[in-house]
């Protein structure tokens, strides 16, 4: 008995891709139809892979009824590498998942009655050159014309509202015009879309997301329009905080040289990192925040900041071949903000209240004036600005951490009246005015208890140290290496 059921599950399975493989209801002229309801059917795939040429008619008849055709079923036409050139009737409304996924199709005309597209619908047709899209169809689904490598020409319908991920990453469309009526433009989107020069946004409302235009290498124009609502960024490994890994959604067009920022915007984070020919970048009076790495590796040679901006993120400005910068109301410098860059002159706002580490490392910086508002100047914050001569800190009630270590042209320090303490080095961290070779006298103020560690280890001009009286202790190697 047992090997009876056996036998029977076997032949059962056998079977089965006889039933799955060709689900349809009817064939006609050579097109398979399944019946989807009293009068309606779908285009689906049949006993033998379509090729050539392919008209699908408004209606079709079996059995003496006649049916409208409404949809494109899923996956009716994958993988159908000899198709070529398909016409659709109006009356068409719906186009399932990966309907044309990896096909042949060349051409293709989108009837004014199409509202509904699935996923991947044509991912990696290759030989697809253009497409005009419908007004009906609101979204464009995920993947939907991924890989269509030869894809040159693509129209909106006036009603697009979603444009989801990967939609169009690696096609080779050369110029966007965005409608209005768009809200959101996906991840990846655009990304690697190496023929688009050209980007267009017309006034839409819409956020903007991570990687949406990235290593789009020959985008030299763009216009933002002025309504958009978000440039987002996010990170490239799921779950990570680090935004050494964020990317915004321009990233890496090697080709933009000049961009204008809408007032629609606020808030920037990585929006133009990798971007090394840009350098004239216009911003708004309603931004707050330019967040971590947004114009990184640019090359930005002078920008004014406008006052509505509080804050400058980590890596903001890093690696770009900035001279000028000015700013007014910034309360925070994040961390290598403006670190190797060309500045050689900053005023620091009387609103500056942090400046974070290697802000400013590595700059030409010749003379820096701290305000008295500033609370933190934090680990190297200065190091490594060989051409720094002047340091003045007016009375900021602030403790030093290590912040102006390598500065081999230092020579003029007036540390204020107020600053409450050093930073000790050691450990191979040296201290906050350690290797100021050309220094040769300071004042420490009686607000310093205690000179700690490697302080001043190799400044070895170091000749004369007038302490106040407050100072009561001298920390280990405070002034080894001195002469």
């Amino acid at each position: 008995m047992l090997m009876k059921q056996k036998f029977l599950v076997c032949c059962l399975l056998a079977m089965l891709p006889a039933f799955t493989a060709f689900a349809y209801d009817f064939e006609s002229d050579g097109i398979y139809y399944t019946i989807t309801g009293t009068n309606t059917v779908s285009v689906v795939n049949g006993t033998y892979a379509y090729e050539g040429d392919i008209t699908i008619p408004k209606t079709v008849s079996n059995g003496g009824k006649t049916y409208n055709v409404t949809a494109i079923g899923e996956s009716a036409f994958k993988s159908t590498a000899a198709l070529e050139n398909v016409t659709l009737p109006e009356g068409i409304t719906t186009i399932g998942n990966q309907a044309f996924y990896q096909s042949g199709v060349k051409t293709i005309n989108l009837p004014s009655t199409l509202s509904s597209m699935g996923a991947s619908t044509f991912r990696e047709c290759t030989n697809l050159t253009g497409i005009v899209l419908p007004d009906a169809l609101k979204d464009i689904k995920e993947y939907s014309f991924y890989d269509c490598t030869n894809m040159k020409t693509f129209v909106f319908g006036s009603q697009t509202i979603n444009i989801e991920q990967y939609a169009f990453q690696n096609t080779a469309i050369e110029e966007l015009f965005i409608p209005a009526s768009v809200k959101v433009i996906g991840k990846y989107t655009f990304a690697n879309c190496q023929k688009l020069k050209s980007l267009v946004i017309d006034n839409a409302s819409a956020s903007i997301e991570s990687f949406a235009f990235q290593n789009c290498g020959s985008l030299q124009h763009v216009d933002l329009g002025n309504a958009i609502t978000a440039l987002n960024a996010s990170n490239t490994y799921n779950g990570g905080s680090n935004s050494e890994y964020y990317y915004g959604p321009f990233a890496n067009c090697t080709a933009l040289t000049q961009i204008e920022i809408p007032a629609s915007i606020t808030h920037l984070f990585a929006t133009f990192r990798g971007c090394n020919r840009l350098y004239d970048v216009k911003l708004p009076n309603t931004l707050v925040s330019i967040g971590d790495r947004t114009f990184e590796s640019c090359a930005i040679q002078s920008i004014d900041i406008p006052s509505s901006v509080t804050s400058i993120g980590a890596v903001a400005f890093a690696n770009c071949p900035l001279k000028t910068i000015t700013f007014s109301s910034v309360t925070e410098i994040g961390n290598s903000a403006f670190a190797n860059t060309s500045l050689k002159k900053v005023t620091l706002p009387q609103t500056l209240k942090i400046i974070g580490q290697s802000a400013f490392s590595k700059t030409l910086l010749e003379e820096i004036v701290i305000p008295q508002s500033v609370t933190e100047i934090r680990y190297q914050a200065f190091t490594s600005c060989g051409n720094l001569r002047t340091i003045k800190i007016e009375n900021a009630s602030v403790e030093l951490d290590r912040c102006f270590s390598y500065c081999s042209s230092l020579v003029n320090v007036d540390l204020g009246n107020s600053i409450v303490g050093f930073v000790g080095g050691g450990s191979g961290i040296p201290g906050t005015f350690a290797n100021c070779t050309s220094l040769q006298e300071i004042t420490i103020p009686g607000s310093i208890k205690t000179i700690s560690s490697e302080t001043f280890a190799n400044c070895t001009a170091l000749e004369k140290v007038t302490f106040s009286n407050g100072t009561i202790s001298i920390g280990e190697s405070a002034f080894s290496g001195c002469i």
